[in-house]
């Protein structure tokens, strides 16, 4: 376990509160500065169709090379973690307990792992019991941390649902999926669209935040540069336009 520095770009990005210590376990050069982060955080309680979803979101998160941040916990936290090394992706998870008293004991293992292809951190010191404010500091922390947040599953009055109506009050893109208004694991969700997060219908959604269309374009630029001049004026067109026409022109 080391402190991270305060000049260090990713100390800056979250912004302690009150200037606290940030202490990691991992290797800082397996996550980028450039590399888009990603949160994915949720119910305790997973849904199968909360992991029907994911193979799908990993596959198109490997294509812009994201980092993916998550809280550690169980249900959607631990699975974003196990999708992400699976997919290898970078991993940050961001506890609210001690790196040296992970709580719950059951994910000690994956996180070992993370910590392998990403870093673990926190900002209390060895052997301090988790108290409830620490988890509503952490998340704070954690929304500074990230670029996007994804939210696949949230209860009414949850720790989730607190997270993404912060998020949006700092002007995060968040996004959710759609759920059936009666679903009680999803109704934090739809409370989460009344107040502006966007639902995730598939991957297009997610390039509706301009970094992410960036990215995608530049992944999609490599397979689409010899099909250019099938399109007439090409030059003026970004690559999902590019497929976007082609699809046109063949009837799909």
């Amino acid at each position: 376990m080391k402190t991270l520095k305060k000049d260090h770009w990713l100390y800056n990005k979250i912004s302690p509160k009150n200037s606290a210590e940030l202490f990691y376990k991992g290797s800082l050069k397996k996550i980028s500065e450039n590399s888009p982060k990603v949160a994915i955080i949720g119910s305790r309680k997973l849904t199968f169709y909360t992991q029907e979803v994911f193979p799908y979101l990993m596959t198109f998160l490997k294509k812009i090379n994201a980092t993916i941040v998550s809280g550690g916990a169980l249900g959607v936290d631990i699975l974003a973690h196990k999708n992400a090394l699976d997919y290898g992706l970078a991993n940050i998870s961001f506890l609210a307990s001690p790196l040296n008293n992970i709580t719950p004991k059951e994910n000690q293992l994956v996180l070992d792992q993370v910590s392998k292809n990403g870093i673990l951190l926190s900002t209390q010191a060895p052997f301090i019991n988790p108290k409830k404010y620490m988890f509503l500091d952490r998340n704070k922390m954690l929304v500074g941390l990230a670029d996007i947040i994804i939210i696949p599953q949230a209860q009414l009055k949850s720790g989730t649902l607190k997270t993404g109506e912060y998020a949006l009050s700092k002007n995060k893109p968040v996004f959710v999926l759609p759920a059936r208004i009666f679903d009680v694991p999803f109704m934090g969700n739809l409370e989460l669209i009344r107040k502006g997060a966007h639902v995730l219908g598939d991957f297009r959604d997610l390039l509706l935040h301009k970094p992410i269309l960036h990215l995608y374009d530049k992944y999609l630029e490599k397979h689409v540069e010899p099909l250019r001049p099938r399109v007439k004026n090409s030059h003026k067109f970004n690559s999902i336009q590019i497929i976007d026409k082609l699809t046109d022109q063949i009837g799909l």
